[in-house]
């Protein structure tokens, strides 16, 4: 596995996010963070992990460990009723989603969920 490809990647994903967000292209900025969200669990894997059964252990992990730590990530989920790892996981999901046309939300409903998700995978990538 390339872990040099990969934090290549989750760089690029998350200047993405960031762009589209400012942009106000939440479907696409979605996108970004669950790519973002991929390239990150291949940084911290020892092999490469392709499918979203696979990568949802190691993320939610990594998401519960930041929750019990951080306590602005804590009420941010708290805000937007995500409990935990596996529910933040889902939501990002969810975003993806939303990039090939399976569900459809209001900017109020999905921004504050990309802002908070880039937050955790910028955390995330520096633990």
């Amino acid at each position: 596995m390339n872990r040099v490809l990969y934090q290549r990647r989750l760089e690029q994903h998350l200047s993405g996010a960031k762009t589209h967000r400012t942009n106000k292209d939440y479907v696409q900025a979605g996108e970004k963070v669950w790519g973002a969200l991929s390239a990150l669990v291949n940084t911290k894997s020892n092999h490469e992990l392709k499918s979203q059964l696979d990568k949802k252990p190691l993320f939610s992990g990594l998401v519960n460990k930041l929750r019990a730590t951080d306590s602005t990530i804590r009420l941010e989920m708290n805000q937007l009723e995500l409990r935990d790892g596996d529910e933040v996981f889902l939501a990002i999901y969810d975003l993806h989603r939303m990039f090939y046309g399976g569900t459809d939300y209001s900017e109020a409903q999905v921004l504050p969920k990309i802002d908070l998700f880039i937050k955790v995978i910028e955390k995330l990538k520096s633990s």
